[in-house]
């Protein structure tokens, strides 16, 4: 992901690995880094779904409206013939119909996250951001000035090729060969009568099938954990019922709905529909919560129909979250997102995890981190611990050993990072306009390298010394 002119970035080329790892001094961007990532993860929520977005503009709406009349004569003189190619101006229809879709989700989600109107994004002193996403050595997508080219679309145009299979009764099949995309369509819905009917439902299917071969090397679903989730945690009891309360008067009158990031809503209203079935990581949110709580977070409802309670219960009793500390209430959304909602092989993101722990809890809580690497999630992490960061590089290293060595280490053989699963990068203070990311020297035989922790160490000893040389 390179990045240019955002928020306080100036130029950043980051490697998103199975555990990503941000660190630096403040202000200089760890978070608009992260927060862009988790905005470009995001989009691919949308794909599949209808289009309903109002920013849509006049001509893309007008070129829906072309795109399906198009697509009804090809299903019509599908009826009468075994294949149909689909005109090329419908098929560049269809490409430009995708790319300005996924532009306004793009738009919308970096929007959304940020809370921000993208031109307030920008580099103080710019007027304009731009990113490039690669992923298997290939572009996928760049935006520059506001607009946003799927670089993994065919440069040739799309060719499309329509037939019908007794093979598929019911649905759509979709094969690419080179930048021509086949659809077969199964003889029952061929048979429809009514075109109009079902050309809504092949555009979006094959739309679907265009951004999944453009963007299909990028995860589709992010987690986001801000700083500051003990605030947040405790307050998501107050949040929500006045959220809630004055969401009917959008769009009709003034409301006082808050104005909060797209992440601290998502935060808030996960938590607000959280329901206590396994999520993928549910026995490593639970080996968190007593490795470093030595409790269990509990969901507590009066009925369903309720915002949950969150308890913390330890040695049978139970003690409500505002009055738990402020490590319960920092990690819990963490732990309840594992054991309850997180899926799979999906990207997590989070800030500050060390925030509130003891530092011989960052090392346990950099084992599980490690454990979900292990166990297939995605990382990324902005921190400013030293103990958590080299207890990462700990496990670096460990990828040489032998798993015996590594049980008799770390109680596990299983934990270890190999060098293609770990990118740290160091946030870098510019020369006055702006801030640098760059990658940090790393090795399996020794470990990340520590040069940003040891400097401040260093800083520290040398104050020490200036004490002792003028004391008495």
């Amino acid at each position: 992901m390179s990045i240019n002119d955002f928020g306080p970035i100036k130029r950043a080329a980051i490697s998103l690995r199975p555990l990503t790892v941000f660190i630096g001094d403040n202000d200089t961007g760890k978070s608009y880094a992260a927060m862009l990532a988790h905005s470009v993860v995001s989009t691919g929520r949308g794909l599949g779904r209808p289009a309903c977005l109002p920013n849509l503009s006049s001509p893309a709406a007008q070129n829906l409206e072309k795109i399906r009349a198009g697509l009804e004569r090809a299903l019509a003189h599908l009826k009468s013939a075994g294949e149909v190619k689909c005109a090329p101006r419908l098929a560049a229809l269809m490409a430009r119909s995708c790319v300005d879709e996924y532009r306004a989700r793009l738009d919308r989600e970096i929007a959304r996250n940020f809370g921000s109107a993208l031109p307030e994004l920008a580099r103080s002193g710019t007027r304009h951001f731009s990113m490039t996403i690669k992923a298997n050595g290939r572009s996928i997508m760049s935006y520059k000035k506001g607009g946003l080219a799927l670089d993994s679309m065919p440069k040739f145009g799309i060719a499309l090729k329509l037939s019908r299979a007794a093979t598929f009764h019911d649905e759509f099949h979709f094969e690419w060969k080179g930048a021509t995309l086949s659809c077969v369509i199964g003889e029952k819905i061929a048979e429809m009568s009514d075109a109009s009917r079902l050309s809504p439902n092949l555009y979006e299917n094959l739309k679907l099938a265009i951004l999944r071969h453009a963007v299909g090397n990028i995860p589709s679903n992010s987690r986001y954990f801000p700083a500051a989730r003990s605030g947040i945690l405790q307050a998501h009891r107050l949040i929500a019922p006045n959220i809630v309360r004055d969401a009917p008067y959008a769009g009709i009158e003034n409301t006082r709905v808050p104005r909060l990031s797209g992440v601290v809503s998502d935060l808030v209203s996960s938590i607000i529909d959280m329901h206590p079935t396994r999520g993928a990581h549910h026995g490593t949110g639970m080996q968190i919560e007593s490795d470093i709580l030595g409790g269990h977070m509990r969901l507590k409802y009066a009925d369903p129909a309720t915002i949950p309670e969150i308890a913390y219960d330890r040695s049978e009793a139970d003690v409500p979250i505002h009055r738990a500390s402020s490590t319960i209430s920092e990690l819990a959304p963490f732990t309840l997102h594992l054991k309850h909602r997180v899926d799979g092989h999906g990207m997590l993101i989070i800030e500050e995890p060390e925030a509130h722990l003891h530092p011989r809890n960052q090392s346990r809580l950099a084992g599980h981190i490690v454990k979900l690497v292990r166990d297939g999630a995605n990382i990324v992490i902005t921190t400013h611990s030293s103990t958590l960061f080299e207890s990462i590089s700990q496990y670096l290293r460990a990828s040489r050993m032998e798993p015996e060595g590594r049980k008799n280490a770390f109680g596990r053989d299983d934990l270890y990072l190999a060098e293609d699963e770990v990118a740290p990068h160091l946030f870098k203070t510019g020369d006055g306009d702006g801030s640098v990311v760059e990658r940090i020297n790393m090795s399996a035989e020794d470990g990340i390298e520590q040069e940003e922790f040891v400097r401040e160490d260093r800083l520290l000893n040398e104050t020490n010394l200036r004490i002792e040389a003028y004391s008495g």
